[in-house]
């Protein structure tokens, strides 16, 4: 494991990540690899190369605080407040703090939206959004109904005005 604090970059062949502090869990021997992605037929899909750091190939990272994702081939970003990489599924998951704004997803043409939950998949270039599932983590027990607020609705902005 290693622990990165500061103005921290990635960059990768499909997407460049920056943050405040960067958390890399590297695999160890026992660790497998991520199955090879199967295309329609089962024809295997275009090869993505493992995310490697100084250390060997990575298992996970954890990025926190002002995390920016810039997605290489369509210069879309996303922002948010922590982005979890596992190289098993290949997606970078971001979310934010409890009482932060959303994250949000900027296109290359201005538009935005915003959702508890934003998507990047590296094997296929893809961007996405989706709503959050509470967890509470320090009890095992399920809320009421009552206790329980509604999810924000998943919001499109429209270019930033002028």
């Amino acid at each position: 494991m290693a622990i990165y604090e500061g103005k921290v970059r990635v960059i990768d062949s499909t997407l460049d990540l920056s943050c405040d502090k960067l958390t890399v869990v590297f695999m160890d021997k026992a660790d497998k690899p991520a199955p090879k992605p199967v295309g329609a037929k089962g024809a295997p899909k275009k090869s993505m190369e493992p995310m490697v750091g100084a250390g060997g190939n990575v298992k996970m990272l954890i990025a926190e605080g002002n995390v920016v994702i810039i997605n290489r081939e369509n210069k879309s970003r996303a922002l948010g407040d922590k982005a979890v990489y596992t190289q098993l599924t290949e997606q970078v998951v971001l979310t934010a703090k409890l009482g932060s704004p959303l994250p949000k997803i900027i296109d290359q043409k201005g538009g935005e939206l915003s959702a508890p939950i934003i998507i990047y998949d590296r094997l296929t270039g893809n961007l996405g959004a989706k709503q959050g599932v509470e967890v509470n983590q320090g009890n095992p027990e399920k809320p009421t109904p009552k206790e329980v607020a509604p999810e924000p609705p998943v919001r499109r902005l429209g270019p930033p005005k002028k």
